[in-house]
């Protein structure tokens, strides 16, 4: 059960998140996500606590994975929320309150992607002219560090947190940082470069490889394919 249906809100988007993320983590680590030794106890732990991480159980887990999981379980999640302000992106409270508010410190920007520590917000920002990818401190406060120069869109945290990945046009670039003991970025550099579509968030890494979509001519008939037994693939 979600936090919101825990205190007695509808369910919705956020649910099936996190009913995701507790999915993933069961089948990951054989255990639950949140335990109790009651009904109460374990409703107090979903809205209270964040269970242990998966590497901490099974410390051959990928990272991405553990990412995704951690994402799915958070006490907060970001949305883009239609309303009459100048704020791109909103947080929303999974529990409590579910009212979006802006998205503290970012001002016009948009796309923000947290790091893996939960302690920095990458995002883009038109704020100087083109588009470019910053980095702040999460929730804040703090300073921000520009990491694109010459454009730069879409960031994308690598697992380790050792990286952000971001679009440039055609070309995927990457730029090396250090998040301790103070915010440091290289030189981004060029990864690869080709022809895939740009819409809404049109990508996915592990660190490693790169999941992008491309267009192709459809001529012909269509067809459907049906992956079976894809969860055993998770388990590996």
């Amino acid at each position: 059960m979600s936090p919101e249906q825990i205190e007695g809100k509808e369910a919705d988007a956020r649910s099936d998140i996190f009913a995701l993320g507790a999915v993933l983590y069961e089948m990951a680590t054989g255990k639950r996500a949140f335990q109790g030794k009651s009904h109460l106890s374990t409703a107090s732990s979903i809205l209270e606590k964040d269970p242990d991480p998966i590497s901490t159980i099974q410390p051959l887990a990928p990272k991405a994975l553990e990412h995704t999981v951690q994402t799915c379980l958070a006490k907060l999640i970001f949305t883009q929320y239609a309303a009459a302000s100048n704020a791109n992106a909103w947080e929303v409270a999974v529990t409590g309150d579910a009212t979006p508010v802006p998205l503290k410190g970012l001002g016009e920007g948009d796309t923000p992607e947290i790091s893996p520590d939960g302690k920095w917000m990458a995002y883009e920002s038109a704020e100087t002219g083109p588009s470019e990818v910053y980095v702040q401190p999460y929730p804040g406060p703090g300073g921000k560090w520009q990491v694109s120069n010459g454009g730069g869109y879409r960031p994308r945290w690598s697992p380790d947190g050792k990286e952000i990945f971001f679009r440039r046009g055609d070309a995927m670039m990457a730029a090396t940082v250090e998040l301790r003991p103070l915010f440091t970025s290289d030189t981004a550099h060029l990864l690869f470069t080709g022809r895939y579509v740009h819409a809404g968030r049109d990508y996915e890494t592990d660190g490693r490889r790169f999941l992008l979509m491309k267009s192709v001519d459809q001529k012909g008939a269509t067809s459907l394919q049906v992956v079976l037994n894809w969860t055993s693939e998770l388990k590996k």
